[in-house]
């Protein structure tokens, strides 16, 4: 465990509007995750919260917005991205087996 609160992962939900933000995990189940996984948001990728007030929560994910619920946002793990990190197709899809992705 480190000093810093913002090093350790904690739901998307719980970070402010303007936070980016390294994707960890996705706790969902697999019909969520899958949605997920289509949308872009994968573990290692980095995600612009635009928006995280009321309403659904508003991301920038690989260059596309996307909004979410407050309750699947919950169950994305994340940690505040470093501020030299920048979103990666290649980096990001890495641990992921997409058809055709190669």
């Amino acid at each position: 465990m480190t000093n810093n609160p913002n090093a350790d992962p904690r739901p998307l939900c719980q970070f402010p509007s303007g936070s980016k933000v390294l994707v960890d995990e996705l706790m969902s189940c697999r019909s969520a995750r899958s949605r997920l996984l289509a949308m872009g948001v994968t573990p290692g990728v980095v995600v612009e919260i635009v928006s995280n007030d009321c309403g659904p929560c508003r991301l920038k994910v690989r260059g596309s917005d996307v909004c979410i619920g407050h309750g699947m946002a919950e169950r994305i793990q994340a940690r505040l991205a470093p501020a030299d990190a920048a979103p990666t197709l290649r980096a990001s899809l890495s641990g992921c087996a997409c058809p055709g992705e190669r």
